[in-house]
C-alpha cells in the first residue's frame, strides 16, 4: 500500500525542514567567522539552538497545517466509502469556505441527491412489480392460451390456459425453444406464411398479426384460432414474439351445424320454389286465364322474387359447398384472359351504356385454375360494379403479369363505398346501406363466394374505395402454389 499524500508532504517538509536548518547553520558560521569570532563555542551553541528551534517550530506547523487541510479530506474519504456501503444518510460537517468547504457541499448534495434518486427508483421498481404481478394474473386468468417468446424465440410466459390447450406445465416449457413445442404438435405450419425467416420459423421481422386455424395433434379434435404477432420495445426494435391461442372447436361444430342445416333447408325450399315458379309461368302465359292488369302485376313479383330466392338458394349451396370443401373443382392450365371475355354479366354493361376497358398484358401465361369458378369470381365482381356505376360510366379490367403471380384489377367508376364497410364486404350477407342497394337488391352473399374460390386458388382479394370516387377490387392468383407469406409481396 502506497504512502498518504499527508505522510508524502510531511515527509517533504521534514526534508526541507533538514535542508533549511543546513543552510542557516552554514549561514550563521560564515556570519560569525565574517566578525572574527571563528569555532568559538558560544557560535556553536547560537547555531544549534536556532537550528532546533527552526526545527521545531517547522514541525509543529507541518503538522497543524496537514491536519488542518487533510482533516475533511479524510471525512471525504471516510463519507464516500460508508455511501458506497449504502448510507446515504451520511453527511459531512462543513468546517470552511474554501476550495474543501465547497467540496464537502457538493459531496452532501450528491448524497442527499442519490437518496432522493434511490427512493423515487425503489418507488418506481414497488410500482413495477405490483403492475407486473397485475398483469401477470389478467394473463393467467385468461381463457385463452397466451405464449410468449423472447428475441432468441425461448419460452418466457406461458399461462394456465395454454397448459390446458397443450396439456404441459408451465414448469416444462419455460426457457425451450418454440420450435419444440410446435413440431411436437405438429403445428409448424403455424409460420410458413414467415418463409424468410426460414429455420426460425417465426414473424420477428413483420409487423402485421397473423391469424391462423390450426388442428391440434391431440387425442381428440381441437381447432385453435392462433393470432401471432411480433413484441417491440419503445425504440421500436423487436424482441420477441406473442401467439394468442383460443379453443374454437365448439365455434366451428357450430358452424358445420349451422351451414348444414341451412344447405339442407334450402334443398327442401327448392322443390315448393320450383313449383311457384313453375304455376306463375302457366298463370303467366295465360294458360289458366286470362288475367287482368293488377293480377298480371302480381304475377311479375311472384315471379321476380321467386328468381332472387333462387338465387340466393343457389349461392347458399354454393358457399356450402366451398366452406365444407365438398365443391367440384377442375384445375387446368387456362388463359385468363379467356375467363373474362366469357363473362355472360358484360352485355348488361352494354346495355347500360357503361364503357368497358380491357388491358392485358402481352406476355399473359396460362395459369392453373378451375375456369368455371374464376368466370363465377368475375361475374359476381362485374355484377356489383355495372349495378354501382351510372350509365355512361366507365369499368376497367387489368390483368398485369408480375414476377410469381397474374394480378386482377376491376376498376369502376361508381359510387364508391364508405371506408368503415370495406372490412366488412367478405362477411355473409353483408350489404352496404344505400337507397342504390335497396333498389338493386341482392343476397349478400356474391363477394363472400368470391373471397371463397380465391382462397381455394390460394390467391388474395382486396378492396380499395372512395365515395363518389368510385372502387377497385384486386386479385392475386399465384402462377404456382406458393405460400400466402410469399404471395403477400404481389402487393
Amino acid at each position: 500500500m502506497g504512502l498518504s499524500i499527508k505522510l508524502k508532504i510531511i515527509l517533504i517538509t521534514f526534508f526541507i525542514v533538514i535542508a533549511t536548518s543546513f543552510v542557516i547553520a552554514i549561514s550563521m558560521e560564515r556570519f560569525y567567522t565574517s566578525l572574527g569570532e571563528p569555532n568559538s563555542e558560544k557560535v556553536r551553541q547560537d547555531t544549534f539552538m536556532v537550528i532546533g528551534v527552526t526545527f521545531f517550530l517547522m514541525i509543529l506547523i507541518t503538522i497543524f497545517f496537514s491536519y488542518k487541510l487533510f482533516g475533511p479530506v479524510d471525512e471525504l474519504i471516510i463519507g464516500t466509502q460508508l455511501v458506497s456501503q449504502g448510507r446515504l444518510d451520511h453527511k459531512i460537517r462543513k468546517k470552511s469556505n474554501d476550495e474543501i468547504g465547497r467540496l464537502v457541499d457538493s459531496f452532501n448534495k450528491m448524497v442527499r441527491n442519490l437518496k432522493t434518486s434511490q427512493e423515487q427508483k425503489s418507488k418506481l421498481s414497488s410500482l413495477a412489480n405490483v403492475e407486473k404481478q397485475k398483469a401477470e394474473l389478467i394473463i393467467d386468468s385468461m381463457a385463452v392460451g397466451v405464449i410468449v417468446t423472447d428475441s432468441e424465440h425461448k419460452v418466457v410466459l406461458f399461462n394456465s390456459s395454454a397448459e390446458d390447450v397443450f396439456e404441459m406445465k408451465e414448469k416444462d416449457v419455460i426457457g425451450k425453444h418454440i420450435v419444440n413445442l410446435l413440431k411436437q404438435f405438429k403445428i409448424e405450419k403455424l409460420f410458413e406464411d414467415y418463409p424468410e425467416i426460414k429455420d426460425i420459423i417465426l414473424p420477428i421481422r413483420t409487423t402485421e398479426i397473423k391469424i391462423h386455424e390450426i388442428n391440434l395433434a391431440k387425442s381428440e379434435k381441437i381447432i385453435l384460432k392462433a393470432s401471432i404477432a411480433p413484441l417491440k420495445n419503445e425504440s421500436n426494435i423487436v424482441i420477441g414474439t406473442i401467439a394468442v391461442f383460443e379453443d374454437i372447436t365448439k365455434i366451428k361444430e357450430l358452424d358445420e351445424m349451422k351451414t348444414e342445416f341451412v344447405s339442407t333447408v334450402s334443398h327442401e325450399l327448392r322443390t315448393p320454389l320450383t313449383s311457384i315458379k313453375g304455376y306463375a309461368a302457366l298463370l303467366e302465359d295465360g294458360k289458366m286465364g286470362k288475367l287482368d292488369e293488377k293480377q298480371q302485376k302480381a304475377v311479375e313479383i311472384i315471379n321476380k322474387e321467386s328468381d332472387r330466392l333462387t338465387d340466393l338458394i343457389n349461392d347458399i349451396l354454393d358457399l356450402s359447398k366451398l366452406e365444407t370443401g365438398k365443391a367440384k373443382t377442375i384445375f387446368v392450365l387456362s388463359d385468363i384472359t379467356n375467363c373474362v371475355k366469357e363473362c355472360h354479366i358484360l352485355h348488361i354493361a352494354k346495355q347500360k351504356g357503361i364503357i368497358v376497358n380491357k388491358i392485358f398484358s402481352k406476355d399473359l401465361p396460362k395459369i392453373l385454375i378451375d375456369k368455371a369458378k374464376i368466370i363465377q369470381v368475375f361475374n359476381n365482381i362485374l355484377s356489383n360494379a355495372i349495378k354501382f356505376t351510372k350509365p355512361k360510366g366507365k369499368i376497367t379490367i387489368k390483368i398485369t403479369n408480375r414476377k410469381d403471380h397474374i394480378v386482377i384489377d376491376i376498376i369502376d367508376s361508381g359510387v364508391g363505398i364508405p371506408k368503415k364497410d370495406i372490412p366488412n364486404l367478405f362477411n355473409k350477407f353483408y350489404q352496404v346501406e344505400s337507397h342504390l342497394t335497396r333498389n338493386q337488391g341482392g343476397t349478400g352473399l356474391g363477394l363472400t363466394i368470391v373471397k371463397e374460390i380465391i382462397g381455394l386458388h390460394h390467391g388474395l382479394i382486396s378492396v380499395k374505395s372512395a365515395v363518389h370516387k368510385g372502387t377497385t377490387v384486386s386479385i392475386a392468383l399465384p402462377k404456382y402454389p406458393i405460400s400466402e407469406g410469399e404471395l403477400k409481396k404481389c402487393w
